[in-house]
């Protein structure tokens, strides 16, 4: 009788334990592609992407890469004051080099410099954010703080994927 007693004890404590254990987010669908996760719902929105497209400036022992984008603005907007959560896919060692950058709007498209060389090199500007494990085999990027209004790029690989932060209301 006891032995049955304590068996009883154990399932009951072993589906109330899996019943108050957090649902392990769902990766996304596709490999390589960035979403905004919404912040009530965690839905994945994807964002608007294009091929990445480069352009080198080369100035006095320095040498600028630009991500240049067709379009004044992305499709992708966010309210001023929110923050945003970028989710991917990614495989190996690829989730390291996904980054964040704003963008400057010049002759009706976007661009933003996603690397400096030359003496005295630095890195490029580009938006300080956490990354994290999100899913099994997918990673959130996190803007350490709120961002500015404006456009903004991120780079994955050979594509660019954007979005833009409204000002607020």
């Amino acid at each position: 009788m006891r032995h049955l007693n304590l068996l009883a004890v154990l399932v009951v404590l072993s589906i109330a334990s899996q019943a108050q254990a957090p649902a392990k987010p769902a990766d996304p669908d596709l490999i390589g592609v960035v979403y905004s996760m919404d912040p009530a719902s965690h839905e994945l929105k994807r964002l608007p992407s294009d091929t990445l497209k480069t352009h080198q400036a080369q100035g006095f022992a320095k040498v600028t890469v630009m991500a240049r984008i067709d379009g004044a603005a992305s499709t992708f907007r966010i309210a001023g004051g929110d923050k945003i959560t970028l989710v991917f896919s990614a495989v190996g060692e690829a989730a390291m080099k996904v980054r964040a950058y704003s963008c400057v709007v010049k002759e009706g498209r976007r661009e933003c410099d996603i690397a400096k060389f030359g003496r005295g090199s630095t890195p490029a500007p580009g938006v300080s954010a956490s990354l994290a494990k999100y899913g099994d085999s997918s990673y959130k990027l996190t803007p350490d703080q709120p961002l500015t209004p404006g456009e903004y790029a991120v780079v994955f690989d050979d594509k660019v994927f954007t979005f833009g932060v409204d000002a607020a209301k």
